[in-house]
């Protein structure tokens, strides 16, 4: 019985993937071989990096106020209630789009194409930092 307890403190436990629900706080067993699963609880989609696409590449895009889809989405509140809008952007790949859907500056509500343009700069900036770290503050100190 001895020479059982010192194989057993010297076995190394195996590592547990497990991940919790940013939702509901459930404790998820990451299935093997999945990049994306459901939570147990309360079903919301949840992706896990693998090593391979967990350094992902800045992307420059050629227009930063709908990032290459030729659509811009916004919110507006009439009445008390929020809605979800959507219009045409002006760059190329708004072009594509039909002429029916109206461009952001016919669209009464719409933000203006700087604000939305900084906004998504400041947060695919904000994302790249999450994902490279801060290089520039480790070499000065």
């Amino acid at each position: 019985m001895e020479r059982l307890g010192e194989l057993i403190r010297f076995r190394k436990p195996e590592p547990v993937n497990v991940i919790k629900c940013l939702n509901c706080g459930t404790i998820n067993k990451i299935p093997d071989d999945y990049t994306a699963f459901r939570c147990q609880k309360c079903y919301i989609l949840i992706k896990v990096s693998t090593p391979n696409t967990s350094k992902k590449k800045f992307k420059e895009h050629n227009c930063w106020i709908c990032f290459d889809t030729g659509l811009i989405e916004f919110k507006k509140q009439i009445d008390g209630i929020l809605y979800t809008s959507s219009c045409r952007c002006t760059c190329k790949a708004g072009e594509r789009w039909s002429r029916t859907i109206p461009t952001w500056d016919k669209v009464v509500g719409c933000p203006s194409a700087n604000l939305i343009a900084k906004r998504n700069r400041d947060k695919a900036y904000k994302d790249w930092k999450e994902l490279w770290g801060n290089d520039s503050d480790e070499q000065g100190a």
